[in-house]
């Protein structure tokens, strides 16, 4: 009898055993692990097609004196670009294995600039049978012997051309030429020779510079900041907010933490940290990058009107290395700055640091008084590099000019939100905001 009852919890222990073990396999899930499943399901707008929210930043159309140039949301810009999408997307389309027959006839008639540069290859929508390209530069180019579109990658050494149909050919020359005949503002292609003739330094660009080849008239613009559905937006961040202490500031803005990550709502901007997933590193693609980003935004926020991806770089060193994403709202041709910039940083583990700070209006609405005077880029440069030169003395490597254009910033005044003009110029990494007609500089610790 003995023998039985332990032969009997022998059996027993072995299919309790056996039950735990199946339910540790298959069984129910962690709770934490449930969380982070719903989680991901709580969106504020559903991740668009990469190919409607990345796009080049400006097409510069070769005009008599210069260019005009045109970015995304403006008519012929939208018409001509969705034209090139269908031959970027065009499995079948087959380079031309000689490319451009050197011919003095060829004309480049617009150039779209690419940043952040677009992947090419396998899962990408553009030049999917075309693997590890990088594309900087779409040029459509015009000669004797037809019409072109040339990809050019970001290392300039390699480059694509595509021949064009005659109905394509027909719709985009007539497009461009809608540009050419309009009244706008001429730029210029700014090269390091006309740079030496500014200044006794060594100054060297970059990448692709425009700057207004005459006078050019801005108003202050009245900016609303972006309004963001508070509920909504907290259970992106957090499975359940409501377990969340909160902390009120002086100024209404609440901060919510679960004791390791911290989401900051103010009037106009959100900052969220996650600082415990810092220590992640990257093995995803830029093209994988991108897509996340897109992701990321859209989860948490959505996409507005006017608001672009400007850049996707890569930060950190050793085992810390993250993807940083940033966008940027445009009033027109003119980006808007603000005291927080809109960016993700972002790794194998998730969101390190997401923050977002976005003004517009349904109609950009000038202020009253007279137009400011953009002053000339030459002089906005001088400004410049007498700082730069204050705050680096006895300099005498090269100085990279990264960036110089109008923009605005955004400033407060009498409760209102307003977009002041200004000249943006960036050296060796170091930014200027020069007021655009005084060129007196402005902090940023005076944007909002």
């Amino acid at each position: 009898m003995t023998e039985k009852i332990k032969s009997l919890l022998l059996v027993l222990l072995v299919a309790s055993s056996l039950l735990l073990t199946y339910q540790l396999w298959y069984g129910q899930q962690p709770a934490e692990l449930i969380a982070e499943d719903i989680y991901e399901r709580i969106v504020v707008e559903r991740p668009r097609p990469l190919e409607e929210v990345v796009s080049p930043a400006v097409a510069a159309v070769a005009v008599e004196g210069g260019y005009y140039l045109l970015n995304k949301g403006q008519t012929e810009y939208d018409k001509v670009w969705s034209e090139i999408l269908d031959v970027l997307s065009d499995q079948d389309i087959i380079p031309a294995p000689e490319g451009i027959p050197e011919t003095e006839s060829a004309t480049v008639l617009a150039t779209f600039y690419c940043s952040p540069t677009l992947p090419s290859g396998q899962g990408s929508p553009w030049l999917t049978a075309h693997q590890d390209l990088l594309i900087s530069a779409i040029s459509l180019v015009s000669d004797d012997n037809g019409f072109w579109v040339v990809i050019q990658d970001s290392n300039q050494t390699n480059s694509l051309t595509f021949p064009l149909g005659s109905a394509t050919e027909t719709f985009i020359i007539a497009t461009l030429r809608l540009v050419s005949e309009s009244e706008r503002t001429i730029y210029q292609a700014l090269d390091d020779e006309a740079l030496q003739s500014e200044s006794e330094m060594t100054i060297a660009i970059t990448a692709p510079l425009f700057v207004p080849a005459g006078p050019v008239n801005l108003d202050k613009i009245l900016l609303y900041p972006e309004e963001l559905d508070r509920d909504l937006l907290l259970k992106t961040f957090f499975v359940d907010y409501n377990l969340a202490r909160i902390i009120e500031e002086k100024d209404g803005s609440l901060i919510f933490t679960d004791g390791e990550k911290g989401l900051r709502l103010s009037s106009v901007s959100l900052e969220f940290s996650n600082p415990r997933l810092e220590e992640g590193r990257v093995s995803f693609s830029y093209l994988d990058g991108l897509n996340s980003s897109n992701n990321l935004f859209s989860y948490h926020g959505g996409w507005p009107k006017n608001v672009r991806i400007e850049s996707l770089t890569s930060t950190g060193w050793g085992d810390s290395i993250s993807y940083v994403a940033q966008w940027r709202m445009y009033s027109g041709l003119y980006p808007l700055y603000t005291a927080i910039p809109t960016k993700a940083i972002f790794n194998d583990r998730g969101m390190v640091h997401y923050s977002r700070s976005l003004y517009y209006g349904d109609a950009v609405v000038p202020l009253n008084g007279d137009q400011i005077v953009l002053a000339e880029w030459q002089k906005a440069l001088a400004v410049a590099l007498e700082k730069f030169s204050g705050e680096l003395p006895g300099y005498i490597a090269t100085v990279r000019l990264e960036a110089i254009h109008p923009g605005f910033v955004v400033t407060e005044s009498g409760g209102d939100f307003i977009g002041e003009p200004v000249w943006f110029i960036q050296l060796n990494g170091r930014r200027y905001f020069l007021r655009a007609e005084s060129l007196a500089p402005i902090n940023e610790e005076d944007f909002r």
